[in-house]
């Protein structure tokens, strides 16, 4: 499992490679960053289980991060190389155009509005029409409503947001990221960064829990970067957006199984566009007839979080306690 998960990175880029697919990838890395004793402490204790393991990572000095990351708040940082960036778009666009060639058809704007076993199959009812299937796989995870209500139940789901500058001077990208790493910290509330193919700054983080559009939904973000990158006073920022992620209380991925021929995968943690991917294909092994002991996630029962009814208040207040933390961390 461990090996199978820390190396999703290199299965999407390879995904990538062999359709051929459009989606700025870039497989330079990614660096994991630490601005306070405590997660020096955690980043150094990972580093030692990932060498174990004989993963490719490295320490990066607190000297180290300020020359590829453009700030001197970090004490140190690690390195695996395995990581990277994408347009997740165009990569949404490149796995389904993969699979119409291979002989998919995909129906947009067809919501499902009720799923039911009907006999030897399932039976979904959409906004459009109906389709009947002898397997259904559901993967709608920080999107999942009340047609699968135990799935829903059993998922935290949380906004995450991101911010954009206008294309910045070549002198300026390089500054902040001279080797177009993604960033991300750690902390009390996550925060990551990485500079795209048109020199654009994107930064994100933990945002107002419902949908929003506009930079001025997430100021937070901006004032953030000022305090990373004094020197971008003046950039002009030009987009903003968000969009759910789904958390569980375990933090892993989820796979579960709840009837024959329902299979389903969500809890990417923040972590979707590898992970999912990976769990698709897990998915797929097992619909076409993988056992147990053939795949790298258990098949897990479905258990509803405790209290699951009040996470808007406690996710508001985890995102308060840890805004704070962040102010009073210097």
């Amino acid at each position: 499992m461990i090996d199978w998960a820390w190396n999703g990175p290199s299965r999407v880029f390879e995904l990538v490679r062999q359709h051929g697919m459009e989606c700025e990838a870039r497989q330079d890395g990614t660096i994991r960053a630490a601005y306070t004793t405590t997660d020096e402490r955690r980043i150094m204790q990972s580093i030692a289980q990932y060498v174990r393991h004989g993963m490719p990572v490295e320490l990066l000095s607190s000297h180290a991060m300020q020359s590829r990351t453009g700030s001197s708040r970090y004490l140190v940082g690690m390195l695996d190389r395995r990581g990277g960036s994408l347009n997740p778009l165009g990569y949404a666009r490149g796995l389904a155009a993969a699979a119409r060639r291979a002989g998919a058809e995909i129906y947009g704007a067809s919501r499902v509005l009720r799923v039911r076993r009907d006999g030897a199959h399932w039976t979904l009812t959409t906004v459009r029409g109906s389709v009947d299937a002898e397997q259904v796989v559901l993967g709608t995870n920080g999107y999942t409503d009340e047609v699968a209500a135990a799935v829903k139940n059993s998922l935290v789901p949380v906004y995450s947001a991101i911010i954009a500058t206008e294309p910045l001077p070549d002198a300026l990208a390089t500054t902040i990221l001279p080797g177009r790493q993604v960033v991300y910290e750690l902390g009390p509330l996550p925060t990551y960064f990485r500079v795209d193919e048109g020199n654009r700054l994107l930064i994100g983080g933990r945002s107002v829990l419902r949908s929003k559009q506009g930079l001025n939904s997430f100021l937070h973000l901006k004032r953030y970067a000022s305090r990373l990158w004094p020197f971008l006073n003046g950039i002009e920022w030009t987009h903003g957006w968000n969009g759910r992620v789904a958390i569980t209380l375990d933090h892993y991925p989820h796979v579960h199984e709840p009837a024959p021929g329902m299979l389903v995968g969500v809890g990417y943690n923040g972590r979707g566009v590898a992970m999912a991917t990976l769990v698709g294909e897990l998915l797929a092994r097992r619909a076409l007839g993988a056992k147990d002991d053939e795949l790298e996630l258990p098949i897990s029962p479905i258990a509803p979080v405790p209290l699951r009814r009040f996470w808007r208040v406690g996710v508001a207040a985890r995102i308060a306690y840890g805004r704070m933390r962040t102010r009073l961390s210097g």
